[in-house]
């Protein structure tokens, strides 16, 4: 008695053609070898970056920011902006404080950016402005 059809096929391999098959083998590696690239530079970049932010400006360990509530969110834009009178006031307070190394105030906004000779744009990027003698590796 012969076996049902499905039981018949269930385990034989149906071969490829050679050129299928190489294709799928390469197609593998290659999209392999982007995902593994991208990634590579995305987390190279991410840490140039990082980096070159902790060398110039060091260590941060109180982050103040303007709000309108009790309690502020420290995102990378705030929306609003401290009074120039009350920098120095904060930095006239603190500057006996041997726990203190240094302020620095600092304005970020978000903006957009277009190259038009390229045709190229950025919808959503964030502008840092401070001063020079803040830095830590500044000539002032």
């Amino acid at each position: 008695m012969a076996a049902p059809r499905h039981l018949q096929t269930r385990g034989a391999q149906h071969p490829r053609r050679p050129v299928q098959s190489t294709l799928v083998v390469v197609g593998l590696k290659l999209s392999t070898l982007i995902i593994s690239a991208a990634l590579g530079t995305g987390d190279t970049i991410d840490h140039s970056v990082t980096s070159d932010g902790y060398y110039n400006l060091g260590s941060g360990d109180e982050l103040v920011v303007a709000s309108q509530d009790a309690k502020a969110t420290a995102d990378l834009t705030a929306e609003g902006t401290f009074d120039a009178a009350a920098l120095t006031d904060v930095e006239s307070a603190l500057a006996g404080d041997t726990n203190v190394d240094g302020l620095l105030p600092l304005l970020d906004a978000r903006a957009s950016i277009v190259n038009a000779a390229k045709q190229l744009a950025e919808p959503g990027i964030i502008l840092s402005g401070m001063t020079p003698r803040a830095s830590r590796h500044s000539a002032a």
